[in-house]
C-alpha cells in the first residue's frame, strides 16, 4: 500500500528503530529504504549503528534543505518518480486544507546560489572528453560512415549524422550542457540517433532541452538539407517549450556575432533552476487540486443524499399508496364476502324448492368457506394483523399493471397508419 511521508517524518522514522525493523513496517524492502534516503537527501544511521551501545551510537543530525527539483513528501511504497495523478489522501473531504504552499528562498536567490555552483562552462573543441551517451552516437555515427564509404552509391540516407560543421558544432554544445548537468548531480537521457536535444532529470523533475535549428525536423535519416547546412546557420537553445514569458529563461538563439555558446552557463544555470520553478509550479497545482477535489467530493456526497432521500420519499410514496391500495382491497373483499354470505344463507332458506336438500347444505357451506377465505375481518381474528403484507399489495398492483398491458395488447396488434380503419 503507498503511504504519503514527509522527509522530516521518514528522518524520524529511520532513526528510531534498525532499518530492517523501518522497512517490515512500511511494508518495503531495505533496499528501498535505502533508495528513498539517498533520493531525498535524508541522512541515514551508519553501518552497525544499532549494534553500538547507546550511548555511543551517532547522533540524529538535523534534515538538510530540500534539494533542487526535489519534492518533499515520498510516496513510499509506491513510484516517486513522475506523477501522472495526484494522490488521493484518505479522509479529504473532512480534512482542513492549508493555505497555498510558499517557497524559500525566492528563483531569483536560487538562480545566483546555482550560478555560483556551475561556475564557467565551455564548449570543448573536440570530443576527446566526451559524455558517455555523445560517445554512444559517435560510436553509432561511425558505423554509418563506414557503410556508407563502402557502399558502390552514396545517399544521403546512410550518410553520417554528424559529419557536416553545423552538426558538429551542435553535438559539442550538447556535450558541454551534457557534462556539466553531471557534475551538478543532474542525468541526461536520449534515446534518438538523430536527437534535436536530449531530457534529462534534476531532483524529481523530468525536462526536455532542444538544441537544434529553429526549422529542423528530424527523423531516423540524413536528409540533404541536414548534411550541407552551413556552420553559420542559426541555432536555438530552448527548455521545454522555451516560453518566453516564463522565468528564467528558456530560450536563446543566435543573434549575429552574439552565439549561444557564449551563453551556456546562463542556459545550464536556467536548465536547473527550471526544475525548482516546475516543482513548485507543481506543488501550487496540487494545492489548487485538492481543493477543486474536496469541493467535488463534498458536492458528490450532497448528491448522494439528496439521491438517497428522493429514494426514501420515493419508498415512503409506494408504502403509502400501497397502504391505501390494502384498503380499498380489504374494504371490497369483505364486501364481497358479505355478499356471498347473504347469497349463500338466501340459498340455504330456499332449499326445500331443490330435490337434494344435502347438496345445497354442502354448497352453502363451501361458499361460507369462500366467503372467511377472503375476508379480511376473518383473517384480522385468525392472524392477529389488520393490514395485508405489502408484498401481497405490491403482487396485486403488480398483476393489475399486467391485466391492463394484456387489455391494450388488441389494440397495439392492430395495424396503424394510413388506411388502417
Amino acid at each position: 500500500m503507498t503511504k504519503t511521508h514527509s522527509r522530516q517524518e521518514l528522518l524520524d522514522i529511520i532513526w528510531s528503530k534498525p532499518t530492517r525493523e523501518v522497512a517490515e513496517d512500511i511494508g518495503v524492502s531495505t533496499a528501498a529504504i535505502s533508495t528513498y534516503c539517498k533520493d531525498n537527501d535524508i541522512p541515514a544511521p551508519p553501518r552497525g549503528h544499532w549494534l553500538r551501545a547507546e550511548g555511543k551510537r551517532v547522533k540524529k543530525p538535523s534534515l538538510p534543505p530540500r534539494g533542487i527539483g526535489k519534492r518533499d513528501t515520498i510516496r513510499v511504497g509506491g513510484s516517486n518518480g513522475y506523477y501522472y495523478s495526484y494522490p488521493e489522501p484518505a479522509g479529504l473531504m473532512t480534512m482542513e486544507i492549508g493555505p497555498a504552499p510558499s517557497f524559500q528562498p525566492s528563483i531569483d536567490k536560487v538562480m545566483e546560489t546555482v550560478r555560483q555552483q556551475v561556475g564557467k562552462v565551455a564548449v570543448p573543441r573536440d570530443f576527446s572528453r566526451a559524455h558517455h551517451l555523445i560517445r554512444r552516437l559517435l560510436e553509432h555515427d561511425e558505423e554509418r560512415r563506414i557503410k556508407y564509404l563502402s557502399a558502390s552509391y552514396h545517399s544521403y540516407w546512410d550518410a553520417p549524422y554528424f559529419d557536416a560543421p553545423y552538426e558538429k558544432r551542435r553535438l559539442r554544445m550538447m556535450n558541454a550542457l551534457m557534462l556539466d548537468l553531471h557534475r551538478f548531480g543532474g542525468k541526461a537521457t536520449m534515446r534518438d540517433k538523430n536527437p534535436s536535444g536530449f531530457s534529462y532529470k534534476v531532483g524529481h523533475q523530468n525536462l526536455y532541452v532542444t538544441v537544434d535549428h529553429p526549422e529542423s525536423r528530424r527523423s531516423s535519416w540524413m536528409s540533404e538539407e541536414l548534411a550541407t547546412r552551413s556552420v553559420s546557420e542559426p541555432i536555438v537553445i530552448s527548455i521545454g517549450q522555451g516560453d518566453k514569458d516564463k522565468k528564467p529563461q528558456r530560450r536563446w538563439i543566435d543573434n549575429g556575432g552574439d552565439k549561444v555558446e557564449a551563453h551556456l552557463q546562463d542556459i545550464l544555470v536556467s536548465m536547473i533552476v527550471t526544475a525548482e520553478v516546475e516543482f513548485r509550479d507543481d506543488e501550487l497545482r496540487r494545492h489548487n487540486w485538492l481543493i477543486s477535489r474536496k469541493e467535488q467530493l463534498i458536492e458528490n456526497e450532497r448528491k448522494r443524499i439528496e439521491e438517497e432521500l428522493k429514494r426514501e420519499r420515493e419508498r415512503n410514496e409506494a408504502d403509502r399508496k400501497a397502504r391505501y391500495d390494502g384498503l380499498l382491497l380489504d374494504a371490497a373483499a369483505h364486501r364481497q364476502a358479505e355478499d356471498i354470505r347473504a347469497y349463500a344463507l338466501k340459498v340455504a332458506t330456499e332449499k326445500a324448492a331443490v330435490d337434494n336438500a344435502a347438496a345445497v347444505d354442502e354448497w352453502v357451506a363451501w361458499a361460507l368457506l369462500q366467503a372467511d377465505d377472503i375476508d379480511p375481518i376473518i383473517r384480522m381474528k385468525t392472524s392477529g394483523t389488520i393490514a395485508r403484507a405489502p408484498e401481497e399489495i405490491r403482487e396485486h398492483q403488480s398483476s393489475e399493471l399486467r391485466r391492463k398491458a394484456d387489455e391494450l395488447k388488441p389494440l397495439l396488434e392492430k395495424p396503424r397508419g394510413y388506411g388502417a380503419y
